[in-house]
């Protein structure tokens, strides 16, 4: 009986774990970036699923527009927390063009996206 008590619990355990996973994009490549044209290359020249973290080098005053293109692939960018910001008046992201399909992804998460009460807008997407 004692042995049937430890079977359930591990099978219980594993199904958890298993369902824990399920959902979760499995990324086959994952990078760090210094730079915007580093995350910029990242993004557009994927070549799998990719997760990109902005390294604790990354800038946050931009002071131009960071241009990402579609990808073919899922890609999602960690902005690790940051607030990123531009003093120079400048739109922070657009997204558009490039190789995507109808099953191409582009998720940014952990970032603030400042705007310091200017009239640029944070994010633009086309196409």
């Amino acid at each position: 009986m004692k042995k049937d008590k430890w079977t359930i619990l591990f099978v219980s355990m594993l199904s958890v774990f298993i369902l824990g996973a399920a959902g979760q994009t499995a990324f086959a490549d994952e990078v760090a970036v210094d730079t915007a044209a580093e995350l910029q290359d990242a993004v557009k020249n994927a070549p799998e699923n990719r997760r990109v973290t902005l390294s604790g080098a990354f800038p946050t005053d931009l002071s131009a527009t960071i241009g990402l293109a579609e990808s073919p692939y899922q890609v999602e960018v960690d902005g690790e927390g940051k607030t990123i910001q531009s003093s120079a008046g400048k739109q922070l992201f657009s997204y558009g063009g490039g190789t995507g399909t109808a099953s191409s992804t582009l998720t940014l998460k952990n970032f603030n996206l400042q705007g310091l009460g200017n009239n640029a807008r944070a994010l633009s997407v086309s196409g």
